[in-house]
């Protein structure tokens, strides 16, 4: 989109008008670049200065109104919907859009990347998400991380006014039913190591049959499946979020992300609670909502936080290179101590502390780092499974 001259100021007339409006009267006035549709959600922002495409299409974000805070948005345009080796979308976490509207600051009309197939604006419009730059991203995160999550509506001239608009909560209805797959899938791995893996993993039971991992989909990212099958070279089973796999045969269950209260999955609560009790053995391992759900099965309670901390720029402690007396190590520890200690047992072993300490302190909240999954999902089985039980590990990274 190339404007000049006289047409600039035709341009800035014709400019569609749109508001972001939150709970408590504040509004945010902007212009239109997306779908014209007057949309209702609740309002949070990321701090990443990379990855809309992914974010825009992470089933964790579903039911949201997504503000980017870095200041300029769209200037690499978006990829085909290409397909991987898996039959996953290439570019993407899923195959939507799960937000429900986009907020920037600056967006770029003229995208530049050798991967865009076309321009975030034209990507929103295709899959009917409004986005609406022009706005104070600063202060509509100050106000968000000051005042907590809160409801939004964002307007476009033209769509639906404010006042025909009801306030939408996504949390009060159970949202992983709306982003999981509808159907068992299995993924296989490729033969052979994995190109470039920096960290190797002998993922193959004494049969020689590869490490069997059930998944169950409550949102999952699409690079959480590529990860497990074309890195690690585990065997994924992908499952419905109410999928009852307590009768299944499997090595590992992962508990994956997704969006809203885990109170909700009560169908995957009970299910890995029955899991827990009649096999207690079997290694389980969640992020994100899947920890939440896995903490409720245990019998602790969860509670909404004041906001969430989403994007990419989150710290880490290298607890390997701290000393032992340090102040972080101790506090990081007692945190240990206390989560293993959350169902009452306190026979676990050290080595299931520091893996639980390890993969706490790698982690965050909804975002794993390929150093993250590569090292804690090692460990999962190897740790967890040795430290429950007096048979010898499944798996066991290769020797150096």
């Amino acid at each position: 989109m190339a404007i000049e001259g006289a047409d600039i100021s035709t341009w800035l007339k014709e400019r569609t008008a749109a508001t972001l409006e939150l709970e408590d009267g504040t509004s945010f006035d902007g212009f239109s670049f997306g779908a014209p549709t007057s949309i209702a959600g609740e309002v949070c922002f990321n701090t990443g200065m990379v990855g809309y495409p992914e974010s825009l299409s992470d089933p964790s974000y579903r039911g949201q109104i997504l503000v980017l805070t870095f200041p300029l948005v769209g200037n690499y345009g978006v990829p085909a919907d290409e397909k991987d080796s898996l039959g996953l979308a290439k570019y993407f976490e899923s195959d939507n859009v799960h937000v429900k509207a986009v907020v920037v600051s600056d967006y770029s009309f003229i995208s530049s990347h050798y991967t865009a197939t076309r321009t975030l604006a034209a990507w929103l419009k295709e899959k009917g998400v409004p986005g609406i730059y022009g706005v104070d991203t600063r202060a509509v995160t100050k106000l968000v991380r000051d005042r907590g999550a809160t409801l939004g509506k964002v307007i476009i001239q033209g769509s639906t006014p404010a006042a025909s608009l009801p306030f939408d909560n996504p949390n009060s209805r159970n949202l992983s039913v709306e982003v999981c797959r509808k159907e068992k899938t299995v993924f296989n791995p490729p033969a052979g190591p994995a190109p470039g893996a920096d960290l190797e993993v002998n993922a193959q039971m004494p049969s020689g049959a590869p490490v069997h991992i059930l998944a169950v989909d409550c949102g999952m990212k699409n690079n959480i499946v590529r990860y497990l099958v074309n890195v690690l070279r585990v065997k994924v089973t992908s499952v419905p979020w109410d999928y009852d796999f307590t009768k299944d045969e499997f090595d590992g269950l992962f508990l994956s992300n997704g969006p809203g209260d885990p109170t909700k999955c009560e169908k995957t609560i009970e299910h890995v609670r029955t899991l827990m009790q009649r096999s207690p053995t079997v290694p389980i391992f969640g992020i994100c909502l899947g920890n939440q759900i896995l903490a409720l099965a245990a019998g602790a309670k969860t509670y909404k936080m004041k906001f969430g901390n989403r994007g990419m720029n989150q710290p880490v402690v290298d607890c390997e290179q701290l000393d032992a007396t340090s102040p972080l190590r101790t506090m990081d520890l007692r945190l240990t101590l206390k989560l293993c200690r959350l169902d009452g047992c306190n026979s676990w072993s050290m080595p299931m502390m520091e893996a639980m300490r390890a993969s706490f302190i790698r982690s965050s909240h909804g975002v794993l780092s390929s150093f993250t999954l590569k090292h804690v999902v090692a460990q999962w089985i190897l740790v967890f499974s040795s430290a429950t039980s007096s048979r010898a590990s499944q798996i066991r990274p290769r020797p150096q």
